[in-house]
């Protein structure tokens, strides 16, 4: 934090730590080793780096691994990498639009179901489980719902159900691992891990 916050660069006035979402923008999850484009980011290191996310756990901040594209948290004694970000933007006020079974997210112009659709299912599965219309979303899609100053869910409770924890998978195969793994977003604290296909997660269908 004290690092980039004391950052000076030409180009912009301030720098800080991104927050995790930000950071999880520059993901790329058809790369790997680093998960990122080389070109626009030359020299990362596949590591994890830092994130200013802590929410209701100051003592846990989210990180971004840039090896696999995982972001969880850990303990904030722990040392990892740091690149800082220059943004005066602002999250949009009202940003959902509550329907009866839907969510519109003005954000990112989609609109996702506000109920799971089946039980869990295996990562093969989930590919087909929503109904006409509706899909699997992808990482990075999942990921934008996840709200870290909130856990157990991790997630706008106005828009979405406090009910609404667990594991959904998303469309994204995570590339290490031999292909065996797909990516999930755990509603339940935020974090996103890859597991095993033939596990069995919930799916949350999106448009």
């Amino acid at each position: 934090m004290d690092y980039c916050a004391q950052l000076t660069l030409p180009g912009a006035a301030s720098w800080r730590l991104p927050r995790v979402a930000e950071l999880r923008s520059i993901v790329d999850d058809t790369a790997l080793s680093p998960c990122i484009n080389t070109t626009v980011f030359p020299n990362t290191p596949a590591e994890a780096f830092w994130t200013s996310s802590t929410g209701v756990r100051p003592d846990s901040p989210f990180y971004v691994g840039f090896e696999t594209g995982l972001s969880q948290r850990n303990q904030a004694s722990e040392r990892y990498r740091v690149r800082c970000v220059s943004s005066s933007a602002t999250l949009p006020t009202g940003r959902y639009t509550v329907n009866t079974d839907e969510v519109l997210d003005h954000l990112t112009g989609l609109t996702w179901r506000r109920a799971p659709t089946g039980g869990e299912v295996s990562w093969a599965d989930a590919q087909n489980a929503c109904p006409q219309g509706w899909r699997l979303p992808r990482k990075k899609e999942m990921e934008t719902l996840v709200h870290v100053e909130r856990n157990t869910p991790a997630l706008d409770v106005t828009a979405f159900p406090a009910t609404l924890q667990g594991a959904f998978w998303t469309s994204t195969p995570a590339l290490h691992a031999s292909l065996s793994l797909a990516w999930y977003v755990a509603t339940i604290h935020g974090e996103c891990s890859s597991d095993f296909r033939t596990n069995l997660r919930q799916v949350l269908c999106v448009r």
